[in-house]
């Protein structure tokens, strides 16, 4: 389920749209974020975390420089668009900056 989900959202670097459908504004272009973290976490609880945390480490470089994300990324030049500071994307990058982290056990 993962890489089916992975393989119809999944943009250029790795990022995940929302959704593929047209909507009032047409077919997204921009990854939203925390879709994003959502897949690094879900790769993890696969048993996948290597490759959550390639997908994990470059979304995590593209803060502003207080650390903090949008709700979306623009895939063309990594700009950040839309609500901003954006709660539902900080709370995706700490569940999978847990998820990704060393065993807790």
């Amino acid at each position: 389920m993962v890489d089916a989900i992975a393989t119809q959202l999944r943009l250029p670097g790795g990022l995940l749209r929302r959704y593929d459908v047209a909507d009032d504004f047409g077919v997204p272009e921009a990854a939203f974020t925390v879709c994003s973290f959502w897949l690094a976490e879900a790769l993890a609880m696969v048993g996948r975390r290597q490759e959550g945390r390639e997908l994990f480490e470059p979304i995590l470089k593209g803060h502003n420089g207080l650390g903090l994300f949008a709700e979306d990324i623009l895939v063309a030049d990594g700009t950040q668009a839309g609500n901003f500071p954006q709660t539902y994307s900080h709370v995706g990058l700490i569940n999978a900056a847990f998820r990704l982290s060393r065993d807790w056990d």
